[in-house]
């Protein structure tokens, strides 16, 4: 949690600095904190279940409520099986991989600004 956050706190100042807007760094972080981290192997599509649930230790919880439920209770709650099928998967890693480059390719242009507050 530390390292991606400390990555992602670099990119927010190279970005500040390049574009020197505030607007911009709220959006970027706003928009990666409503789209969490991206799957880097498994399948997609695979609800939790209680496979993966039954992972996390048993210990009792107490909810705002003051009621005490397990921790696989509140992993499940909501959570359905999917199968999207292997083609999914296929599409959402091309889709990672070409995020990627183009990310990286793009990240130079698409920050220049006169407004810059260093000349990188």
């Amino acid at each position: 949690m530390f390292t991606y956050t400390s990555l992602f706190g670099f990119f927010e100042a190279f970005v500040y600095l390049r574009t020197g807007n505030f607007w911009s760094c709220f959006t970027a972080h706003a928009f990666c904190n409503s789209m969490g981290l991206p799957r880097f192997f498994g399948r997609v599509g695979k609800g939790m279940g209680k496979t993966a649930a039954a992972a996390v230790s048993e210990d009792e919880m107490q909810d705002s409520d003051g009621d005490t439920r397990k921790a696989t209770d509140y992993l499940t709650a909501g959570s359905q099986e999917q199968d999207l099928g292997i083609g999914w998967t296929v599409v959402y890693y091309l889709l990672l991989v070409a995020g990627a480059v183009s990310f990286q390719k793009l990240l130079w242009p698409l920050t220049s600004s006169d407004l810059a507050l260093a000349n990188l």
